[in-house]
């Protein structure tokens, strides 16, 4: 820590820009994974030492990321802002989520919610540190527009709120004691989705789990296209042992969720045991093959870890989700307790799609925009494109329900937990499995 504080420092010393926004987003990383620890030590405990140590680092990590994306844009020239590839894509889109969150941490005080905000942020931040070109290059000719800039960094503040109102509707429906049984099989039936989706299916169909394959280059490596595939598509190379755990892991997925439905069959509340062990089982499990995923990647000579951020994100992601009810399984009555009310929770979540929803709209309009002049049309139902509609459509409903037919509580909560859910195949999942114009920004 010091040597990184003394490096950033001499970079602001001696007016090095570049160098100095390298080290102060190294900085705001270690500052996040801080953050997190201490919302997951108050979640647990209850500490409020741990939870202003916890708001303390993401003060730190937010300012710290502020000031790496400020001197990334003055070390461009001022020519492009900080957001025109993956890895500024990413960083931008963790600095919205820090912003919102302190903001909504701040004037609430639902302190709490830091605790299932700051892993996400964690999680996009290790994703943006592997990204594979994390050099300031000039634009190709589709990107030098100031639509996209505009595109790009609504879409980034826009999915942060939806991210924060996620939080607030699933503490609502825990709040709410709606039955663990219904956090078991989404959370199972999210890593049933994440194992096919991350694997494109071999898991299933090979028994494997396949990464691109990348070779040395002049610049370091390159992902290995597919001879006579189409554009984003590239080969792949099966990662030892990988395969059996994924497809071990998708079977204790679907089990685990047959045994919820079985819970929700019967009329007593809470879930049974056996769903309950094998919600615990299969977060081990998870945990194993994850590591076991991590470590044998990094051995392997043609492949990276960052040629395949998208996979280990959704991967990241299903293990979070099904920490999350685990947690809520073995600390219920203490965290019903620390929650604020329901009501309380509902209107959080309404005000954060308030702000998400006419950030979405502007996202599709100046998305629309920007496509007539780098293509010559406004719309051609690209894969993103649909996938933002459709996001646009969720959240419409959402509003369109409560506003006028008076929904609040369990059915609107619902509707915005399946708009987030919407975000993440728009983000992540139309990378993974569909190509389109986007696909300069798959990342594989």
């Amino acid at each position: 820590m010091g040597a990184l504080l003394r490096e950033i420092a001499s970079g602001l010393a001696s007016g090095q820009a570049a160098p100095t926004s390298a080290a102060l987003f190294d900085l705001s990383f270690l500052a996040f994974i801080a953050a997190t620890i201490g919302y997951l030590i108050y979640l647990g405990a209850r500490r409020d030492t741990a939870w202003r140590a916890g708001f303390g680092c993401g003060v730190l990590a937010g300012a710290s990321l502020t000031g790496a994306l400020a001197l990334r844009w003055i070390a461009a020239g001022w020519s492009h802002p900080p957001f025109t590839n993956m890895y500024e894509s990413l960083v931008f889109f963790v600095w919205g989520i820090i912003v919102v969150y302190l903001v909504v941490e701040v004037r609430w005080r639902v302190k709490i919610a830091g605790a299932f905000v700051l892993p996400l942020a964690c999680l996009a931040m290790g994703l943006a540190s592997l990204s594979p070109n994390k050099e300031i290059e000039p634009l190709v000719p589709a990107l030098q527009s100031v639509w996209l800039h505009i595109h790009v960094a609504v879409a980034s503040i826009g999915y942060a709120a939806f991210l924060t109102a996620f939080v607030f509707a699933v503490l609502f429906l825990f709040k709410d004691k709606v039955r663990m049984a219904w956090f078991v099989a989404v959370a199972a039936g999210f890593v049933m989705f994440a194992v096919l989706a991350a694997s494109r299916g071999a898991v299933l169909l090979d028994g494997e789990f396949p990464m691109d394959k990348t070779v040395a280059s002049p610049d370091g490596w390159m992902k290995v296209a597919l001879p006579g595939g189409a554009e984003g598509q590239y080969e792949k190379t099966a990662v030892p042992g990988a395969g059996p755990l994924m497809l071990a892991t998708l079977f204790l997925a679907a089990v685990t969720a047959a045994a919820a439905v079985a819970a929700l069959r019967r009329p007593e509340g809470g879930v049974d045991k056996f769903a309950a062990q094998a919600t615990f089982a299969l977060f081990v499990l998870l945990t194993f093959t994850g590591a076991w995923l991590l470590f044998r990647a990094a051995q392997m000579p043609d492949t990276r870890l960052a040629a395949n951020p998208y996979s280990l994100a959704l991967l990241v992601l299903a293990w979070l989700f099904v920490l999350l009810v685990v947690v809520f399984h073995w600390r219920r009555d203490e965290l019903l307790a620390a929650l604020p009310a329901a009501d309380a929770l509902d209107r959080l979540g309404y005000k954060a799609v308030m702000v998400g929803f006419p950030l979405m709209t502007l996202v599709i309009v100046t998305g629309a925009v920007w496509a007539n002049k780098a293509w010559g049309r406004p719309w051609g139902w690209d894969p993103k494109e649909t996938a933002s509609l459709v996001t646009w459509i969720i959240y419409l409903l959402y509003l369109h329900t409560r506003l006028t037919v008076g929904w609040t509580g369990r059915r609107s909560n619902l509707i915005a937990i399946v708009g987030f859910l919407s975000v993440i195949f728009t983000y992540l999942g139309v990378n993974l499995l569909l190509s389109g114009l986007h696909a300069y920004a798959s990342g594989g």
